[in-house]
């Protein structure tokens, strides 16, 4: 079970408890599909709860967040939430994609990960856009160093160059962070299994700024 798959159980959790104490309650409609909505796997802002649950024979874990050029370590947790900061998306090329690690120490070494998008639109209270970039907007196939792509729910491969990339979402909806990207070099991407046929679209790498030298 995922670390937010747990935080909406214990929400479920507190809800039914206080239908128990109500003689009548208001309908409540209740979310379960965890795979087709890549809202599981969006970061909700710059700053969230993280859920720490510890297994038989632990008595503390460690959370590691981490992505390319960054990671950030908060030992010594028990059970209860960690309160999680990660850098600001201000732009495009701010967004990411973080790995969550909790490590246990119990005897079995427990490990748990997730692996969450942290989306512009989704950290100001928008809406995440869906797919892959337009190919027929060039400007949207332009990336400057790498970009965060949307995966769709049902994907069973996602290649660049052919090459099979690892996103860790087993066919649930989430994102992909690629890059860096060389600049003046296109890339093909091939996703395949979420639609009828193979969704195909070409990126190139350009430079994220325009620089003149006068000698």
């Amino acid at each position: 079970m995922s670390l937010f798959l747990r935080s909406a159980a214990l929400f479920a959790a507190v809800l039914c408890g206080h239908a128990a104490m109500a003689a009548e309650t208001m309908p409540v409609s209740v979310f379960v599909d965890t795979c087709s909505s890549p809202v599981w796997r969006t970061a909700p802002g710059t700053e969230f709860d993280v859920p720490v649950s510890l297994p038989d024979g632990a008595s503390s874990a460690t959370l590691v967040v981490s992505r390319r050029g960054y990671s950030r370590t908060y030992p010594g947790l028990t059970e209860g939430t960690q309160r999680v900061s990660l850098p600001p998306a201000a732009s495009d090329a701010d967004e990411s994609v973080y790995v969550l690690t909790l490590s246990f120490d119990d005897p079995a070494g427990t490990v748990r990960t997730a692996r969450l998008g942290l989306v512009r639109s989704a950290a100001a209270g928008g809406e995440a856009s869906s797919l892959v970039r337009s190919q027929g907007k060039e400007a949207w196939s332009n990336v400057a160093d790498s970009v965060v792509l949307p995966v769709p729910a049902g994907t069973s491969s996602l290649t660049v160059d052919g090459v099979e990339m690892d996103t860790g979402l087993n066919g649930a909806a989430g994102w992909f962070l690629f890059g860096p990207a060389a600049i003046g070099r296109s890339y093909a991407l091939r996703l395949e299994g979420a639609y009828e046929t193979a969704a195909e679209a070409t990126l190139r790498g350009v430079s994220a700024g325009f620089i003149m030298l006068f000698r």
